[in-house]
């Protein structure tokens, strides 16, 4: 079973600082690229043409490339802290291969995919405000305000996706050691039992399965990548792993 709290803290903010690293880069870039195409235009005596305001975005490609360089290091940190933890729940617990495993390397391609959509929402706010900002003739004083406040709200979005994906790495490098083993035969799903938890997950905390089966939500384990946001944004519910004499107690 996961560690809650002393697993996922420091890690969480690792990534969180990350992100907000990353953001904070990505918003000097903005300012400069707008600073000086204003600079520019107002030498030659011209307003600034919509075409232009594209020229304020680093290239998206390369800044996504960028974003995924610096979560990739601590992502398999997570894996590994996960898959470490999970041994100590268990007799005989297999030495870590989480880099040739293949559960972890699907789980790593859909983090991959939520943080580019993570920075594909982030660059569709910021030209959102851009465009609105020339159709209202906004001053780049204005124009910066705006875009800071973008940025803010991504602040707090940081946080919630660096402790989301922190946990759901946590999870799936449990259920990807406990899965190679014979020695666990089935989960148990475990919910923080507070005011804090989603009722449905508090409903079905003690709910068992066997290897292979789905809990009832429809998820393989708490905070599968592929199961619906509204199961697994902020979730800290963890899989307990059961032996063949758990499961023989339970029939």
């Amino acid at each position: 079973m996961i560690a809650r709290n002393e697993s996922l803290d420091p890690l969480a903010t690792r990534m969180e600082e990350a992100f907000q690293s990353h953001f904070d880069t990505l918003k000097k870039k903005i300012f400069r690229n707008i600073d000086n195409a204003h600079k520019a235009y107002k030498k030659m005596k011209k307003d600034i043409d919509e075409d232009v305001t594209i020229l304020y975005f680093p290239p998206e490609a390369a800044e996504l490339d960028k974003f995924i360089l610096a979560f990739t290091p601590i992502i398999w940190d997570v894996y590994k802290r996960g898959w470490e933890t999970a041994g100590k729940t268990i007799n005989n617990p297999l030495d870590w291969d989480g880099d040739v495993n293949p559960t972890l390397l699907a789980v790593f391609e859909e983090q991959k995919n939520l943080i580019a959509g993570m920075s594909d929402d982030i660059y569709k706010e910021l030209k959102s405000v851009i465009s609105v900002s020339y159709k209202e003739g906004w001053s780049i004083f204005e124009t910066k305000e705006e875009i800071r406040k973008v940025f803010g709200i991504n602040d707090s979005r940081a946080r919630r996706i660096a402790r989301t994906e922190t946990m759901r790495g946590l999870n799936a490098a449990s259920f990807a050691m406990y899965g190679a083993t014979e020695n666990v035969v089935g989960y148990e799903w475990s919910a923080v039992m507070d005011a804090r938890t989603r009722t449905a997950h508090m409903l079905m905390n003690g709910e068992r399965i066997r290897k292979g089966e789905i809990f009832s939500n429809g998820l393989q384990y708490p905070l599968d990548p592929l199961g619906p946001a509204q199961e697994v944004v902020n979730c800290r519910c963890v899989s307990i792993p059961l032996s063949p004499l758990d499961m023989e107690l339970e029939t």
